[in-house]
């Protein structure tokens, strides 16, 4: 029996910066199972929640490290994680979303202490693993992780047809650092879902792997058009089952877009309604506009009895204007990319009608600021977010972090092949730079400021932020589009809080000051009405949603006396 750590070693941050650590790292509990299921002892760390003096106390043979987005900090923790085990060091694992484009950082960072070795068996090595990591876990649990047998076992399970050849997985000696690539996926409805750990460290809310691969590729994005795999209704039910019984409140979905097949996510969600609907459990999903909007058409009676529970579902909008969307490449694998950005304003429009009034949110992810963004893109994009937000106050959600985000690097990304991180803060409008970065500097104020416990909450922040945006916009447009040296203030090629203060004096000591106060004034009159925003939507829930989800009226009791407490009743 071998002792396997598998450690997740990002936090999960919003954009302005909170360390979100209550987040299951369901990515890591098929290679969980698998040890176990082969008899090792197997364990899942999560940094931040879990003390990585844990770890060291557990002593594991093998170390599996998942890197979650590149993070020095992640990386920084990792390496001092693997420097404080004793020697001879364990088995080394590692894997992530960007370990491709970041290899070399990678392989500096922890090559050092694992000298090349050709002995047999379980020995020190650094294995560094691009793409899945079920099959290559899967090999070694049955080896006894002797690396030989197991990459053989390895090559026969994920080789594949290229024109008349079959080709294994590759495999390249670094230095002191195996490198695979081209590894294929477990299907995930052969995925074991079992959890042998208590849900309530992360908040009685669990993630779950029923729908993975995309096939859209827009431009600003780093998922690589691929296989989509879904699991069956019945997996789905099954899982759902075993996660109510331990306590579960809260599903999600992972995945970019749950109903990339339309015609597979609705099947899940009949499953659901017909074994759920008076379970209480919330669930939530990723999906773009355009494949949501093609789910409820071909099943809307299905969607209507789903919607009518307290569920979210998190929409992939990213801009209101289709010569926006165009921009951003969000529909470059459809046919005609301009006539589909063209539907997507009238799609958003019916979703919003089609759940109006019923238990289910929506939250919209935007991508409110890009570098070729025209000041009067900005009034526009501005007003039809606060006319969608006033016709539709409780379906529609616009997070806070959303308010302010700004189209960024992401390795992998074809806008990436082009660019360097900072090009993308090198805005046509330096003015619109300004806004962005002093909304990102209030949205971090008032996330530091909420200490409410109340759910809505950030969303109370995000409604706020969007109000700022707009009535930001008409002090901003009072300044001359060449008032700032926009070379000069990212001459530090990082962007920071730093930056707002750089470009705010390029206006001058006392013209800077001025501008600074009176978006302040702005931002202070708004936040001076966020009790009221709170108490309106404290009546909208009790009225509105509560009712629509069994045992109503004890929440009702329950939440009435939150706000009594808190002075809001």
């Amino acid at each position: 029996m071998v002792r396997v750590a598998l450690v997740n070693m990002n936090y999960y941050r919003s954009q302005s910066g909170r360390a979100l650590l209550d987040i299951e790292p369901v990515h890591l509990l098929a290679m969980h199972n698998i040890c176990r299921r082969a008899g090792h002892d197997s364990r899942i760390f999560q940094n931040g929640l879990h003390p990585l003096g844990d770890v060291r106390r557990y002593r594991p043979q093998v170390l599996g490290l998942s890197f979650i987005g590149h993070s020095p900090e992640a990386i920084a923790d990792a390496r001092a994680l693997v420097r404080s085990l004793p020697t001879p060091k364990p088995m080394l694992l590692l894997g992530g979303t960007d370990i491709r484009q970041y290899c070399g950082e990678y392989q500096t960072a922890f090559s050092q202490y694992y000298p090349y070795s050709t002995a047999e068996g379980l020995r020190p090595m650094a294995i560094m693993v691009q793409g899945p990591g079920e099959h290559l876990v899967q090999a070694l649990a049955d080896h006894e992780f002797d690396f030989s047998p197991a990459f053989d076992q390895l090559s026969r399970v994920c080789r594949k047809k290229i024109g008349h050849h079959w080709v294994g997985p590759g495999m390249l000696v670094d230095g002191n650092v195996y490198i695979l690539d081209e590894l294929s996926g477990i299907p995930l409805n052969d995925q074991l879902f079992e959890r042998d750990y208590d849900l309530a460290q992360y908040g009685h809310s669990a993630q779950v792997k029923w729908e993975d691969g995309c096939s859209a590729r827009c431009d600003f994005c780093c998922n690589v058009a691929g296989r989509i795999d879904y699991v069956s209704p019945e997996r789905a039910v099954a899982e759902t089952r075993a996660l109510i019984a331990q306590g579960a409140k809260k599903i999600r979905i992972t995945g970019a877009n749950f109903t990339a097949r339309p015609r597979e996510a609705t099947a899940i969600i009949q499953a659901l309604v017909d074994n759920f609907s008076d379970s209480g459990v919330v669930f939530d999903f990723e999906s773009r506009v355009d494949t949501l909007f093609a789910a409820v058409n071909l099943a809307p009676e299905t969607w209507r009895r789903f919607c009518r529970l307290l569920h979210h579902i998190e929409l992939g909008v990213e801009a209101f204007l289709p010569s926006r969307l165009t921009r951003l490449g969000k529909y470059n694998h459809r046919h005609d990319p301009q006539a589909r950005a063209e539907e997507q304003p009238a799609q958003v429009e019916f979703l919003l009608q089609f759940f109006s009034g019923t238990g289910t949110h929506i939250i919209f992810f935007l991508i409110n600021f890009d570098w070729q963004m025209t000041f009067n893109e900005a009034e526009r994009e501005g007003a039809i977010m606060l006319d969608l937000l006033q016709r539709f106050p409780w379906t529609m959600r616009l997070l806070a972090d959303n308010i302010f985000s700004v189209l960024h690097y992401s390795p992998g990304s074809r806008l990436a092949e082009t660019m360097s991180p900072i090009d993308y803060f090198r805005f046509q409008d330096p003015r619109l730079l300004l806004l962005a970065l002093y909304l990102k500097a209030k949205g971090a104020q008032l996330d530091k400021d909420s200490t409410e416990s109340i759910s809505f909450v950030h969303l109370i922040n995000g409604r706020i932020l969007a109000e700022l945006y707009c009535q930001a916009l008409k002090v901003i447009n009072t300044l001359p589009k060449d008032s700032f040296d926009l070379a000069a203030a990212l001459d530090h090629k990082t962007v920071s809080h730093k930056t707002l203060k750089r470009l705010a004096r390029q206006l001058g000591f006392w013209r800077g000051r001025r501008l600074l106060a009176e978006l302040d004034q702005i931002f202070n009159r708004l936040w001076a009405n966020k009790k009221a925003l709170t108490k309106e939507f404290a009546v909208r829930m009790l009225e509105e949603r509560l009712p629509a989800i069994p045992e109503s009226q004890s929440l009702k009791d329950a939440f009435m006396q939150v706000l009594r407490n808190r002075g809001l009743l």
